[in-house]
């Protein structure tokens, strides 16, 4: 498949989860979802520096924060009247 388009950064991991910030973890989940629906690759990158997270390069576009890359992946039109909801709150 080449290198994956997708790179997804996100506070590092811990407790057997892929990350410790809530709004990574969706961000990881909504990615994965994205890529499998699309068959495409991506990869997880760990952080643990002092900059906006989650943040999603994708072929050359920097997307920071969820609701930004949840918008990018096209993702609000799948998503239940609760679950947008609970993104609005990132507004």
């Amino acid at each position: 498949m080449g290198n994956p388009r997708m790179r997804l950064y996100v506070l590092g991991p811990a407790f057997g989860l892929p990350s410790i910030d809530a709004d990574c973890i969706a961000a990881v989940v909504a990615v994965k979802q994205h890529c499998l629906n699309k068959n495409a690759s991506w990869t997880l990158l760990p952080s643990h520096q002092d900059e906006s997270l989650p943040r999603l390069y994708d072929d050359g576009e920097e997307i920071v924060g969820l609701r930004a890359i949840v918008a990018h992946l096209h993702l609000c039109d799948i998503l239940s009247a609760g679950q947008r909801a609970d993104l609005s709150r990132y507004d």
